[in-house]
């Protein structure tokens, strides 16, 4: 992660661009074996709070990361030393890797998980099965054992779903909130990094209220199917064809729920998904959870790009919001498969 982001920092052409953030976009895979590590590593008892803190955490990172480019957007910070430099083009390279190497700083204190702890926070039918490789994220050989287990593959699928669905709706808005008020507001760098900035300061307190509304809805199901709703409403809000584009208001109105959505959403879903999987194998689970995550962090750019230069935006908007509803009709329908009380042995509260 730190050596692709150097690399993006340094590069001097679109081959080296793409190469160096190809580097990063694969050292993200590393989400699935912190994941693995946190399941690994806890108890039942508590499993399911460390994981609600894991997605606060994750949803952060993720919503606060654009608005860090109003860093390189002030010229007071603009600086060279030698051939390194940092400006609106270098900056965000710099950072990313700075944050990288304290990550890879914060790994020092760590423990590895005990051999007998994974085997004890695993739940395998077949005894003789219980040896296990060196690795704690056992992919190949851990599908081979699926149908030996008792994971509830239907509540599985209805949750990666529920999470390709919510990337997807907060990397189009990334993707294409630039372009789009650039396009019919005028904005310049500045004011988008100020927009998410403030989007970053919204989310953070959309993940404070969580706990309040945990308190009089205690079923995460019903939450996650509000909160996606609350994604596709503010998708819904920033369409109109007839005009090509909404008023200022209406579009921080969309924005705003939008991210409200995805961010209480997306930390009641990996918590949930955590429960669900109870004592099964999570490293596997939350491995495959990341890569739906990934499959849209990949295409979406790309193919939300395409289509806002290639027809409007306004098509973007209605197809991600035909996808999260869809997401909360799935989650209607497999009600009872992504029911935590159903799989859990040791109950607990998400915000306990």
């Amino acid at each position: 992660m730190a050596v692709g982001n150097i690399w993006y920092a340094l590069a001097d052409n679109e081959y080296h661009i793409f190469a160096a953030r190809f580097v990063v976009g694969v050292a993200a895979a590393n989400y699935a074996p912190a994941s693995s590590y946190l399941s690994y590593a806890t108890s039942t008892s508590i499993r399911a709070k460390i994981m609600a803190w894991n997605a606060a955490s994750s949803v952060l990172g993720f919503i606060c990361g654009p608005a860090f480019s109003l860093l390189t957007t002030l010229p007071i910070l603009h600086f060279k030393i030698g051939g390194f430099s940092f400006d609106s083009n270098t900056g965000p390279g710099w950072i990313s890797a700075f944050f990288a190497i304290l990550g890879l700083l914060s790994l020092i204190p760590f423990q590895e998980v005990k051999r007998a702890q994974i085997i004890n926070s695993i739940n395998i039918n077949n005894e003789s099965d219980r040896a296990l490789p060196s690795t704690s994220v056992r992919s190949f050989r851990s599908l081979s054992k699926i149908h030996k287990s008792r994971i509830p593959m239907r509540g599985v699928v209805v949750c990666l779903f529920f999470a390709f669905s919510l990337t997807t709706a907060f990397t189009v808005f990334e993707t294409t909130c630039p372009l789009y008020t650039a396009k019919w507001y005028g904005f310049g760098d500045l004011d988008n990094s100020l927009l998410f900035l403030v989007t970053s300061i919204g989310c953070l307190i959309a993940l404070a209220l969580l706990q309040v509304f945990l308190y009089f809805i205690p079923d995460e199901r019903i939450l996650l199917v509000l909160f996606g709703l609350l994604c596709t409403a503010g998708l819904l809000v920033l369409f109109d064809f007839e005009n090509g584009h909404v008023p200022l208001w209406r579009f921080y109105l969309g924005v705003g729920l939008t991210a409200f959505g995805y961010a209480d959403g997306n930390a009641i879903l990996i918590a949930l998904f955590s429960k669900i999987l109870d004592e099964h194998e999570q490293g596997l689970m939350m491995g495959w959870f990341s890569s739906a995550g990934a499959i849209s962090r990949m295409s979406a750019p790309i193919v939300a790009s395409y289509i806002f230069n290639l027809y409007s935006e306004n098509y973007i908007l209605v197809s991600v919001s035909v996808i999260c509803f869809l997401a909360c009709c799935s989650s209607i329908f497999g009600w009872d498969a992504i029911d935590p009380k159903k799989h859990n042995r040791a109950e607990t509260s998400f915000t306990r």
